[in-house]
């Protein structure tokens, strides 16, 4: 579908002649914001896992250095492995 004219798409031609007009309009036009959005979502990407490996880095350095009893890092496992067979989806509130 990204190498068909619009007109072909709405006709639904099953072979129709390629095109480059859809990715010009995508990265060259005045109203794109594609390169711009690319740019925040690796800024949100880079920032989130930043924070998450100092987090669990230094959970991590707590339930290994510091006097826990093993019986709590033995929980905190166990309800790792429990959120991680759990669907993200089930983690999202309704709105």
């Amino acid at each position: 579908m990204a190498f068909k004219k619009q007109i072909d798409i709405l006709m639904m031609k099953i072979v129709a002649t390629p095109t480059m007009f859809n990715f010009e309009k995508l990265f060259m036009s005045k109203e794109a914001t594609f390169l711009n959005d690319i740019f925040n979502s690796l800024i949100v990407a880079t920032t989130s896992t930043v924070l998450v490996l100092i987090i669990a880095s230094m959970a991590a350095f707590t339930l290994r250095r510091l006097q826990v009893p093993s019986w709590f890092s033995a929980v905190i496992l166990f309800w790792v492995i429990i959120f991680h067979m759990l669907p993200p989806i089930t983690f999202v509130g309704s709105w």
